[in-house]
């Protein structure tokens, strides 16, 4: 039985992050880029949203097709998993 890892835009559905001495990062399973500053890369993946903080952050490859995103920075400071909340459907959705 073969498995999928493709999703509806084709790109690798799979998410990997390989962080090289706090100052380099591959991202694989990358849908998007929302946005890309100095400080702060805010990615979008086929589960949710990546933030990657840092110091100088510069994307030295992004391949949306394969979904892979290489980013160098004078450091690496933090990443935040954000993933979208279902609506509650009890009683406090009415509050």
């Amino acid at each position: 039985m073969e498995e999928k890892n493709q999703n509806v835009n084709g790109t690798n559905k799979i998410h990997t992050v390989s962080i090289e001495q706090q100052k380099r990062v591959r991202l694989t399973g990358i849908t998007g880029v929302v946005a890309l500053t100095e400080k702060e890369a805010d990615l979008t993946l086929s589960l949710g949203r990546l933030i990657i903080t840092g110091n100088k952050l510069t994307a030295d490859k992004l391949d949306i097709e394969s979904g892979v995103l290489t980013l160098t920075a004078d450091s690496i400071l933090g990443m935040q998993y954000l993933t979208e909340r279902k609506k509650s459907k009890g009683i406090f959705r009415r509050l």
